[in-house]
Order: structure tokens, then C-alpha cells, then sequence
């Protein structure tokens, strides 16, 4: 039987942004209750794949690592509760995407 595991392409905040979100994602947690995630675990899921096996995995790491990825800016002005999930999380505001993303999106 092969394992599959839960993958997902995300960004990572460099060490300064992500102390600012777990500064945040703290006082949401005095505020409201519930459990913080650690600070390293905080990032932006870009696509959830699901379950993967390892033969996939595999495939989708090698071609990850051929993707140049242009600089972009996003702007998280929003707070969200997605009660489901139990998920307390920044999001997009309204503003269009960074053209960075949508040629990401393209590709």
C-alpha cells in the first residue's frame, strides 16, 4: 500500500513578516479564543492539491523547482473566520491581483 500525503503549493513570509503575523495571529487568539499556530507553520496557500502519492509528489516537486516565480505584492486586508475549517485567517481585500499572480496563474 503506498502513503499518499496532503500537499499544497504556498508562500513562506520571510523570518520579519512572519513574527508581524504571529504577533497578530496572538492577539486574535487573547481576543477570541482558540489555538495559535506556530509561527513557522504561518503561510499562504496559493492551490491545495489534496492527496498525493509519493510517485506524484515526486513529479510535482520536480516541476515546482523548474517554476521561476516573478516578484509580486499582496495585500492582506482582511480577516476572515471560515467556521467549516474552524480557521481564523488573513485574506485578499478587493483590490485587483498583483499582474505578477494572475501570470502565475498562466503559466
Amino acid at each position: 500500500m503506498s502513503s499518499a500525503s496532503r500537499l499544497f503549493f504556498a508562500f513562506w513570509p520571510d523570518d520579519q513578516l512572519a513574527g508581524r503575523l504571529g504577533r497578530i495571529a496572538g492577539w486574535c487568539v487573547h481576543d477570541a479564543g482558540g489555538r495559535k499556530v506556530p509561527t513557522r507553520n504561518l503561510h499562504l496557500t496559493l492551490l491545495f492539491l489534496g492527496e498525493v502519492t509519493a510517485t506524484q509528489q515526486e513529479a510535482l516537486e520536480e516541476t515546482a523547482s523548474r517554476l521561476a516565480i516573478p516578484p509580486l505584492t499582496l495585500t492582506l486586508g482582511q480577516v476572515e473566520f471560515w467556521p467549516r475549517a474552524k480557521i481564523l485567517c488573513l485574506t485578499g481585500d478587493d483590490d485587483p491581483p498583483d499582474p505578477g499572480l494572475l501570470e502565475l496563474g498562466g503559466r
